[in-house]
């Protein structure tokens, strides 16, 4: 909690200029490389000073590469940074990784349960860096939890109906 009250404070303290973006801040994230936010207009941007910042339109500079997503959530783990949200056209769920916030790599959301290989159908809702298992945890509708380890083909699905 106190790292969150740190970013905002030096995201919109009086002496640090806030990143100047189209849309509205929905979520920030920080690591040993930089402080991110990312807007619902689809802008990522970064800063290593929280006073000069990058700021790219991830749906404009990926146009041809990636279909539009529609981005609900930021987290910085170990060494990345992650983007999670869902596919404006198919309402399929997105996730992008970069090491820096400058370049964009999409990562595959599919797991398997035993020998079948399956993709994640629930839309996120939030993205958090567990630091300590250093993965990426995207919270799903349906009381989905999806586990996003380095490895790309061991990603996990857990479900969880809160009793």
């Amino acid at each position: 909690m106190l790292s969150i009250i740190l970013i905002l404070n030096l995201l919109f303290s009086p002496f640090t200029p806030a990143p100047e973006v189209k849309g509205e801040i929905i979520g920030t994230a920080s690591n040993e490389y930089a402080t991110f936010i990312l807007t619902d207009k689809g802008e990522i941007g970064w800063s290593r000073d929280s006073v000069k910042w990058e700021i790219i339109d991830f749906n404009e500079t990926y146009r041809g590469y990636y279909s539009p997503v529609r981005f609900v959530g930021i987290a910085a783990g170990k060494g990345s940074v992650a983007v999670v949200g869902i596919y404006e056209k198919t309402g399929a769920p997105a996730m992008f990784v970069s090491s820096r916030g400058n370049v964009w790599t999409e990562r595959g959301l599919t797991y398997s349960q035993g020998e079948e290989l399956f993709e994640l159908t629930e839309a996120p809702l939030a993205v958090r860096a567990d630091l300590e298992r250093d993965e990426f945890v995207i919270t799903c509708t349906d009381g989905v939890l999806f586990f996003v380890p380095p490895c790309s083909h061991c990603n996990r699905k857990e479900y969880h109906d809160g009793d």
